[in-house]
């Protein structure tokens, strides 16, 4: 489990780390967000713009290793590292 602590309004938890099948992503302080999850060369794998506070990001068809997952709600963004097994 990682904690990507931000201001006091804000905290994004990303569960499991490492993931086999699906990465959830809870975070307060946001209602409307935009998630990305690139590769390590940076290519983008994955995009949603999301409402809410949580997420659920299905990982088939991505290989092991490790990629990068940002969150922008326009304001600011946030980026977090994690395992694919």
């Amino acid at each position: 489990m990682v904690i990507i602590q931000q201001p006091a309004h804000q905290s994004i938890l990303l569960f499991p780390n490492p993931a086999a099948d699906e990465l959830n992503i809870s975070f307060t302080g946001i209602t409307k967000a935009e998630i990305r999850l690139f590769d390590l060369p940076g290519a983008l794998r994955y995009s949603s713009a999301i409402e809410g506070q949580s997420a659920r990001i299905s990982l088939a068809g991505l290989a092991s290793g490790i990629y990068i997952v940002e969150i922008a709600d326009g304001k600011k963004s946030s980026r977090q590292k994690f395992v694919k097994l």
